[in-house]
């Protein structure tokens, strides 16, 4: 009688580790599901700041465009000052 308890003991001490086990297992999977989560999270924010920073790079490019377009106008104005000056001194 006592080789079937103690069996039973046994089998139930098994139960109780392989309970543990499997709760050790799920604690592990849910902690590599919430990095995984917070993963994807930061990746979003990233996506977002990175749009942010193209619209930025595209409209200082467009300003940068703008300010040689005005600087090329103001080169050809005093060219032609610098061609009336001469053309008169010439005269």
């Amino acid at each position: 009688m006592l080789k079937y308890s103690t069996n039973f003991h046994l089998d139930s001490m098994e139960g109780l580790w392989k309970k543990q086990k499997m709760y050790q297992l799920l604690e592990g999977v849910n902690a590599l599901v919430e990095a995984l989560q917070q993963a994807k999270d930061e990746n979003q924010s990233l996506r977002q700041q990175i749009v942010l920073l193209k619209a930025e790079a595209e409209a200082k490019n467009s300003e940068i465009t703008t300010l040689y377009d005005e600087i090329a106008a103001k080169e050809r104005e005093l060219e032609s000052v610098v061609d009336k000056i001469q053309n008169a001194l010439g005269r």
